[in-house]
């Protein structure tokens, strides 16, 4: 829905809804398909193609901040497409932020945001302090932000 104000207006929501995007340890490739747990799943091309409706071919239509994060012993998809999505969003003049979590593997990352003092915690909360809050109904009051691509 970050990238997709057709899916928000969809919904009902008005295109400034959404203040901020927060990406922990995802793919920006819906391509990125791992043989070894889907085998059966074969797609055209090889794994590093970008699919064209994943959120890295999508960016050009980013309009809010994004925060986007993961371990440094995460899956290497985690990084190769963050850095692209970071790459992409730069192109298109959107904020863009990003963190490498050390000694931080897929799990441990997400278990690591039930601490205050967590980096990524830290920053998330600095940043929903400083974006206007809306309601996601149109109206003010409480904000609306994104944690997660899909």
């Amino acid at each position: 829905m970050t990238l997709r104000e057709d899916w928000l207006a969809e919904g009902g929501f008005p295109v400034d809804t959404i203040k901020g995007c927060f990406c922990l340890a995802t793919t920006f490739n819906s391509r990125t398909v791992r043989p070894d747990i889907a085998p059966n799943d074969v797609q055209p091309g090889a794994p590093t193609d970008i699919a064209p409706d994943s959120p890295v071919a999508l960016a050009a239509g980013a309009s809010v901040l994004f925060f986007i994060a993961w371990g440094s012993r995460d899956d290497e998809r985690m990084e190769r497409t963050g850095r692209l999505m970071i790459e992409a969003l730069t192109a298109t003049g959107c904020g863009v932020q990003s963190l490498v979590l050390p000694q931080c593997d897929h799990f441990s990352v997400h278990l690591n945001t039930r601490h205050a003092d967590d980096p990524w915690v830290r920053q998330v909360r600095k940043l929903m302090a400083v974006m206007p809050p809306t309601r996601c109904d149109g109206r003010r009051s409480f904000g609306c932000w994104v944690t997660s691509m899909r």
